[in-house]
């Protein structure tokens, strides 16, 4: 009721995950904020979603007198659009499979000679565990099948003896179907026919695989609720490596289909949460509970939400201060602790960090306090320089643990950066230090030698809009660490025009597009993914469309080196 309201300070109700700083600043400055999304604490229950909208009143002379404002309950409407995101994302997982040619579908065959014995086709059959077996002609010629079904209702049911030779029970003639046809043409094709398993022949005519209905239709484990499922279930890291190991095909799939990129990240990083998390349980079990409250944090791309199939380890270790006489203790804890999970991400294929960003290296797995300092020296003291190799501490996330311990960094962040806005000067510099390719009269510009002939570094011309969303994200203290939430945030607090905000977007998302279908390519040809992309991979069409982009980030660029002057004042 309302005697339980008063005196009460809505800020008592805010959950802590959920951001309110600036709301104060960003009332008084612009006298109203629009439907701002928090979450309220609920004792016993999930937090409820709001959105509050305020109104601020002042008097005469301007003075802040109160607020006027409206509270409502999203919740509902936050789920159903967060439910939506992920079904959409789920069939178009479901969708670019049934529309992917039948040769990309896993299978081979086995084959006998139309007078080998029923029993040693059985015997066959179970050895190399197929539901079926090809007949061959004594010319070679594959004339029939003899499958699981014929073995129960013929041979066990009704008492055929096991010297009988194939041919006298093997169906015949073959159905088959065309490698290029589509797995939802050969489901459609065995259902027509009353059939168990379909013949897959290529142009020429010959015979590439055996698919049976099951394989087909067990198509959905590589979808990525069924892989994220398999992850979670997990007793053991092998477990995990091997339902990780689809993750590629999943993308490839995902990619060829048209999906969106930010669906495709979406998957990706969801994938990748979900191992950390699991591995982070299994190493809890075999090595005991941790001693104090901790997080682990990812940072870079994966802490953005922006992984590819080139993603490397980033991630560290925040836990609670402890007194002098506990600490070689939980520091021996937590370092092997990092050791053990770094390791075994390895293992599931998220590679060591070259540069040694990882939660096993000591200097990046400290209490609060030693972050705090880390944070200070870099806002303080970094040169532009130094912070090409911190700057993507600046987008941490929570993986796992106590996300009080990242609020406190966050805040202090935000205390010192308010301090030392010359910091961001520098942080802008820092993005600078990257290059657009392309020459004088703004046509895309490749490497002319080295170890990537004709190509351009696609990382490293996304890292530009990456980090002007960073440096403006800084600024006004944002909560985000998404690129695109970030632009998103811009746009809403003004800093970017509609026109501006889309067209920034559109090229990230075609950027990453493109990121996607290079490294898929990659993998196709049995080669290990990257960035460099190849100019002759690109159409015409496709370098104009690029050309066109690396302007509107020139555009950016100009803006990031007036930070301090023209843009952002301090």
């Amino acid at each position: 009721d309302e005697t339980t309201l008063v005196g009460t300070d809505l800020l008592d109700f805010i959950d802590e995950d959920s951001s309110v700083q600036g709301m104060a600043e960003r009332l008084l400055e612009e006298g109203v904020i629009r439907e701002r999304k928090l979450r309220l604490k609920r004792a016993g229950a999930d937090a409820l979603t709001i959105a509050v909208s305020l109104v601020l009143a002042r008097d005469n002379d301007g003075r802040p007198l109160y607020c006027d404002g409206l509270i409502t309950d999203v919740s509902r409407q936050q789920k159903t659009v967060e439910e939506r995101e992920n079904l959409i994302v789920e069939l178009q997982t479901s969708l670019m499979f049934l529309n992917q040619p039948i040769k990309n579908a896993p299978g081979d065959f086995i084959s006998c000679d139309l007078n080998t014995t029923i029993q040693n086709a059985a015997k066959m059959m179970r050895d190399a565990g197929k539901s079926g077996i090809l007949v061959h002609s004594e010319a070679g010629k594959m004339i029939g099948i003899i499958t699981d079904l014929v073995l129960r209702e013929r041979v066990v049911a009704e008492q055929v003896p096991g010297a009988t030779p194939v041919y006298q029970l093997m169906s015949s003639p073959l159905i088959s179907i065309d490698d290029s046809a589509m797995i939802f043409e050969a489901l459609l094709l065995l259902q027509e026919r009353g059939i168990k398993h379909l013949v897959v022949k290529d142009s020429n005519g010959d015979v590439k695989s055996v698919i049976s209905n099951e394989e087909l239709l067990d198509m959905h484990r590589y979808s990525s609720t069924f892989m994220i499922e398999q992850i979670r279930k997990a007793d053991s890291v092998q477990e995990i490596i091997d339902s990780h190991h689809r993750l590629p095909r999943i993308v490839k799939a995902l990619n060829d289909s048209g999906a969106h990129a930010a669906n495709i990240t979406r998957v990706i990083t969801t994938i990748s949460d979900t191992v950390l998390q699991k591995l982070i349980e299994l190493a809890k079990e075999e090595i005991g509970e941790p001693p104090v409250p901790f997080a682990f944090i990812s940072v870079g791309s994966e802490g953005r939400g922006e992984q590819t199939l080139v993603t490397d380890q980033d991630n560290a270790i925040i836990f609670e201060d402890v007194a002098d006489v506990d600490r070689e203790a939980v520091h021996l804890y937590f370092n092997r602790f990092g050791i053990k999970i770094c390791t075994w991400l390895d293992m599931v294929g998220y590679d060591f960090c070259a540069g040694n960003v990882m939660a096993m290296n000591p200097q990046w797995c400290q209490p609060i306090a030693r972050w705090q300092d880390y944070f200070s020296g870099w806002i303080t003291d970094s040169s532009p320089e130094a912070l090409v190799e911190v700057s993507i501490f600046f987008d941490f996330r929570c993986l796992y643990g106590d996300t009080r311990l990242t609020e406190l960094l966050r805040s202090h962040i935000r205390e010192k950066a308010e301090k030392q806005k010359a910091f961001l000067v520098q942080m802008a510099e820092n993005t600078l230090l990257f290059r657009v390719p392309v020459d004088f009269f703004g046509k895309l510009a490749v490497e002319s030698g080295g170890d990537y002939p004709n190509t351009f570094n696609i990382k490293h011309v996304m890292a530009q809009i990456v980090g002007f969303a960073r440096v403006y994200a800084i600024y006004y203290a944002l909560e985000s660490t998404n690129t695109l939430n970030r632009l998103d945030n811009l746009l809403e607090k003004e800093v970017l025009n509609k026109s501006s905000h889309s067209e920034i977007v559109e090229a990230y998302n075609y950027l990453m597009q493109l990121r996607f279908r290079h490294q898929v390519k990659r993998i196709d040809d049995g080669d290990t993914p990257d960035n460099h992309v190849n100019a002759n991979e690109l159409t015409p069409m496709e370098k104009d469309v690029l050309e066109k982009i690396f302007g509107q980030i020139n555009q950016l660029r100009k803006r990031l080196s007036l930070v301090g002057h023209n843009e952002i004042y301090f």
